[in-house]
């Protein structure tokens, strides 16, 4: 049976989803947790389909047996309309939210797995709301890491981020 209890889940990544599904609440969207923590027997259960088993001839529900929901930073969800579930709902709009907030899609990067989202290890809570777009940014395009945001900056440091700038708008 899945679990759909946020306590279960890590408490970072609680707090993660928490922050998302107020977001999310904010924009007008009803979100249900479908699943969080999952056991490894769930998961297994869960790879069978499309697999093995008297599940083989089903389609597939998962794509690993070393899922983040296994230790509690992986959520799945869906849309409340009028109290009914379904899967028919801004899905762009939630993964902008969740971006925000430190969680991640999967579907954005690989088109699978549409209801998933899980913990961002690349995401830092201590980054400011108003710098964590430029921040993720830079340090994804390997300019200034995004360790440490709130600490001063030496002029060595300046130096490399400088040259950095220049190397990468001089490609």
């Amino acid at each position: 049976m899945a679990n759909r209890d946020l306590n279960a889940l890590t408490p970072e990544m609680k707090k993660r989803v928490e922050r998302w599904l107020k977001k999310c609440a904010e924009h007008g969207i009803d979100i249900l947790i479908t699943e969080g923590r999952r056991s490894q027997a769930r998961q297994k259960f869960l790879y069978s389909f499309g697999r093995y088993g008297i599940n083989r001839t089903k389609a597939k529900v998962t794509w690993t047996m070393k899922s983040n929901h296994l230790t509690g930073n992986a959520i799945d969800f869906g849309f409340l309309d009028n109290g009914k579930f379904h899967y028919n709902g801004p899905w762009d709009t939630c993964y902008d939210i969740a971006e925000k907030v430190g969680l991640k899609s999967l579907y954005r990067k690989y088109k699978t797995d549409r209801p998933h989202l899980e913990f961002d290890e690349e995401w830092n809570d201590d980054t400011p709301e108003w710098a964590r777009d430029s921040m993720k940014y830079l340090d994804k395009k390997k300019i200034m890491s995004n360790k440490r945001p709130n600490d001063p900056i030496t002029r060595a440091e300046i130096a490399v981020v400088a040259h950095r700038i220049i190397k990468h708008l001089t490609k």
